[in-house]
């Protein structure tokens, strides 16, 4: 992920919603699917995301959104051959605190992500990464 800019927080609600701006880099795949106790607005600004719930796929672009349900595993990449640039609403404040985290930990890495610590930064503020298959995310 190139970053994230949480706009209205949490703390700033109220605790009933995060509104986070997340920017890939082109052909940027997400990070492992997670699950969120909440649920979540996924609005693509610019550029192609791939987005995964569960087990369903779909690409969206700009103007686009996407409902995606708490309890349920989900990611998105950046699909583009240009920056992506989205929109994450959540109805709790878990979201931005643990896509800082991620941003934090994936920006600074040196080498492959370690799945494990992206599992405990999650489950530290409300998500748990899914472990499966394909842990690339879509």
């Amino acid at each position: 992920m190139d970053g994230q800019t949480t706009k209205p927080g949490a703390a700033d609600t109220g605790g009933l919603l995060t509104l986070t701006e997340v920017v890939l880099g082109p052909q940027t795949p997400g990070t492992p699917p997670r699950i969120q106790n909440s649920d979540e607005l996924l609005y693509v600004v610019e550029g192609r995301l791939l987005v995964q719930e569960g087990q369903d796929r779909a690409e969206i672009g700009a103007g686009r959104f996407m409902g995606l349900r708490g309890g349920l595993p989900h990611s998105f990449a950046n699909v583009s051959a240009s920056p992506a640039r989205a929109l994450e609403i959540a109805y709790s404040d878990g979201l931005e605190k643990v896509v800082r985290k991620l941003v934090e930990y994936l920006t600074n890495l040196q080498g492959p992500p370690d799945l494990a610590e992206m599992a405990d930064i999650g489950s530290r503020h409300g998500a748990r990464v899914v472990r499966g298959a394909d842990q690339r995310g879509p």
